[in-house]
């Protein structure tokens, strides 16, 4: 048989093959960008995850792991479409969203179950209602302060902004009524405002304000 023979031949079984490769090749590359993950045993939707970065959270006398997981299946359940929110607030049984820039508030009360479950009410509002902030910068880092008649619940207006309480925060008499105290700046956006005896952190907040009522 002549070379030209074993030539064309072997162009002819390559012309052939050469589909049937890009065919095979394609399947796998489909297979491996389709694949999505299994599904977790119980066939359930993952549950809410930590509380969003950025959002400013506060614990009144609710333990820090109890507070994050109201909050975090909280946010998780609120209205499609409603504002972003800038500040959680969770105390024993109720929690309160502030939204971005004066936006305005809601709340919801909650209840844990027997089983351990949260169980929510449906959420109120949203509640209508902006401040704007009137100080001037402050004199320095350490400036005497006094809350107002709801306490840190009142705004606290200093340093040319309003500024939020965050963390775990034990409601004693000083941080719920009118208090003299003590605005210590300890950096760009975080302070601390001091009472004989207790602190409390706070952090300051971007634009306008929606205070909360208080009795």
């Amino acid at each position: 048989m002549s070379a030209s023979r074993h030539t064309g031949s072997a162009a002819g079984v390559l012309a052939l093959m050469r589909p049937f490769s890009l065919l095979v090749v394609t399947a796998l590359l489909v297979a491996a960008c389709g694949a999505e993950p299994s599904p977790s045993p119980s066939g359930e939707a993952p549950g809410p995850g930590p509380v969003e970065p950025g959002l400013t959270l506060a614990c009144w006398s609710v333990p820090a792991a109890g507070c994050e997981r109201v909050a975090a299946e909280a946010l998780a359940r609120r209205p499609i479409g409603r504002p972003p929110v800038t500040l959680v607030e969770v105390r024993d049984g109720l929690i309160d969203l502030e939204y971005a820039d004066g936006g305005g508030r809601e709340m919801a009360q909650y209840a844990v179950a027997g089983d351990g479950r949260l169980e929510f009410a449906p959420w109120s509002g949203p509640l209508a209602g902006s401040l704007g902030p009137r100080s001037g910068p402050a004199p320095g880092p350490i400036v005497p302060f006094t809350l107002g008649h709801c306490g840190l619940s009142s705004p606290i207006d200093i340093d040319g902004s309003f500024w939020d309480a965050y963390g775990q925060i034990d409601p004693n008499d000083a941080f719920i009524n009118a208090s003299d105290g003590q605005f210590r700046r300890l950096g760009a956006d975080e302070a601390e405002f001091v009472v004989p005896g207790a602190r409390v952190s706070l952090r300051r907040h971007v634009g306008s304000k929606s205070p909360p009522g208080c009795d």
